[in-house]
């Protein structure tokens, strides 16, 4: 069986980076993509092997889906607490990983924020999905207590970003739930 490849969105966040770093170490991947507004820096990935690590930085507000297209991705979940051999490798799937996000704060209003947290990662599925998408697995990293009826706009737009994520037609969609995580 050939190798399997991942496609990582947002590596530069509190999550991301870690998964990101995991998934170059791992050996079952043998080609890992990196797309996001910026790429991780070279400094975070000290020791770690990247001759498998494919990166381009994303204009969001024009997503060319050839770019996204480049080859398949495969999927293996690597989020919250569940390990590679939860999902076997002879799983036929392509990978599309989301962790991209921000805060209200780093956004600077309320409409910025769901345009980043919501629209960018809903379209970004869109691009990335496959012309056969019954193989394909879409794989999110959310928040806990996502819920789309909620006052709350972080919840909210979590909660509306997975309802739209699963709307997408992708074959499975998994979405892990994190607890608060800890800021530097």
């Amino acid at each position: 069986m050939s190798g399997q490849t991942a496609l990582l969105i947002g590596a530069t966040g509190a999550t991301g980076r870690h998964v990101l770093r995991e998934l170059l170490k791992d050996p079952q991947f043998t080609r890992v993509g990196e797309f996001g507004r910026r790429s991780l820096p070279e400094s975070e990935l000290h020791g770690v092997d990247t001759s498998k690590l494919q990166r381009k930085v994303v204009d969001f507000e024009k997503l060319d889906e050839k770019e996204w297209k480049e080859g398949r991705w495969d999927v293996v979940l690597y989020h919250v607490g569940v390990s590679f051999t939860s999902y076997p490798a002879s799983a036929p799937a392509y990978r599309y990983e989301n962790s991209l996000g921000t805060t209200r704060n780093q956004a600077g209003s309320a409409e910025a924020f769901e345009k980043i947290d919501r629209e960018y990662v809903i379209n970004a599925a869109k691009a990335a999905k496959s012309t056969d998408p019954s193989h394909q697995r879409l794989v999110y990293l959310s928040s806990g207590g996502a819920n789309a009826s909620s006052s709350f706009l972080y919840t909210r737009s979590k909660g509306l970003t997975e309802r739209g994520l699963a709307s997408l037609g992708y074959s499975d969609f998994i979405e892990g739930h994190t607890a608060r995580l800890p800021f530097e």
